[in-house]
């Protein structure tokens, strides 16, 4: 998929890997700098903005990423030779500082209302340096910034990276906005298998049968190549006892 653009834009694409390219809404403050020991590395973002200095120790203790790094390079190394810089030219330094924020506690996500393609960035980054809870916020945010016109890219993306909160906020968006989805020209795009689990959902926002009926009817009609047992067992999934 293609990277967004840096400003919001309508119906911007969610990108599978990391573009480098989104800016956030706002620079999120860090308490890396005020910190009460000096700092002892540096994340190195895409070239040429600055390094964010950081902690290892705190970044050791809360992400995955560098514990892994610790058990592997610095576990045999003298004090005096581990590394002091680590790079991440696929981020942004904007991007970086969020996480940063986050690993010190920071409520990283008051930067929910950035561009979709930013979110995405963050999600990635979170998901590199081993940040669940991060990572878990960050998904309900992108599901937040998901449009009617963008689930069926969501749920692509939610599947491709194991997101299990992003999935299970795409079901809840597909169950809720059913009736103005299934009028959507996005609403052929949207796979076959999480029609089927909605479809036999009691929570489906559905006004009647006939409505369930006609959008069946209209998700064939997109996909005019789709198995007659494929469409069978939609049509059986939207069955009410």
């Amino acid at each position: 998929l293609d990277a967004p653009a840096a400003a919001p834009v309508a119906n911007p694409s969610i990108p599978s890997r990391p573009s480098g390219s989104t800016e956030l809404a706002a620079e999120p403050k860090t308490t890396a700098a005020g910190g009460v020991t000096p700092t002892d590395l540096l994340l190195e973002p895409e070239a040429p903005a600055a390094p964010v200095a950081v902690h290892a120790a705190l970044l050791l203790a809360r992400s995955s990423y560098f514990r892994s790094l610790a058990s592997e390079a610095w576990a045999s190394s003298a004090v005096g030779s581990r590394p002091t810089s680590l790079g991440a030219p696929c981020f942004t330094r904007d991007v970086i500082l969020v996480v940063v924020d986050a690993l010190y506690g920071g409520e990283h996500l008051e930067m929910c209302d950035a561009p979709l393609g930013a979110l995405v960035e963050v999600y990635h980054a979170c998901t590199f340096f081993g940040l669940a809870e991060p990572t878990r916020l960050t998904e309900a945010a992108i599901v937040r910034s998901v449009g009617e016109a963008q689930l069926a890219e969501a749920f692509a993306f939610a599947h491709e990276h194991s997101a299990s909160t992003m999935l299970a906020g795409c079901r809840r968006k597909l169950l809720d906005e059913f009736a103005s989805l299934c009028k959507h020209e996005v609403w052929g795009s949207l796979p076959l298998d999480e029609l089927e689990l909605a479809l036999s959902s009691d929570f489906l926002a559905a006004s009647s049968e006939e409505e369930v009926a006609a959008a069946v009817l209209a998700w064939a009609t997109a996909n005019p190549d789709a198995t007659p047992a494929s469409t069978a067992a939609a049509s059986s999934s939207s069955a009410r006892p």
